[in-house]
């Protein structure tokens, strides 16, 4: 006499898992942002004195640093900081082009010692016509 066998069921269900899960896990996921939960605007004093207390400390450190790794360690730091801010419309000009100095800075000290020192000259040029930048 012959039993029945459920392992026909089993591997049914196991396939029947498995196709589910690859269905699911490819679909695009919708993010659902919640009413009032919206990313908070910064304002323009909000930027420019976190801008300013960024920038000071920038040439505070990178002049008194021993020699270049330190510096590049600066300079990459500063970077970071710079491209984790939220900017104001008015100020994305700016913004961008003190990251592109920073990033030629950081990849001057890889290959060309030039782009360290014309990056860092971007860089005040940049302060020196920003009227509200007092570093």
């Amino acid at each position: 006499m012959k039993r029945p066998s459920f392992f026909p069921l089993i591997i049914l269900a196991l396939t029947l898992i498995l196709v589910t899960g690859f269905v699911f896990s490819s679909s695009p996921k919708q993010t659902e942002r919640k009413i009032g939960s919206e990313v908070p605007v910064v304002s323009e004093e909000q930027y420019q004195s976190a801008l300013t207390v960024v920038l000071k400390k920038f040439v505070t450190s990178y002049d008194t640093a021993s020699d270049d790794t330190a510096r590049a360690h600066v300079v990459d730091q500063t970077l970071a900081t710079l491209l984790s801010m939220r900017v104001p419309s008015s100020e994305k000009d700016l913004h961008l082009a003190l990251a592109i100095a920073l990033q030629k800075m950081k990849q001057g000290f890889v290959s060309n010692p030039q782009d360290v020192s014309d990056g860092y000259a971007q860089i005040k040029t940049e302060i020196s016509q920003t009227s509200w930048l007092h570093v």
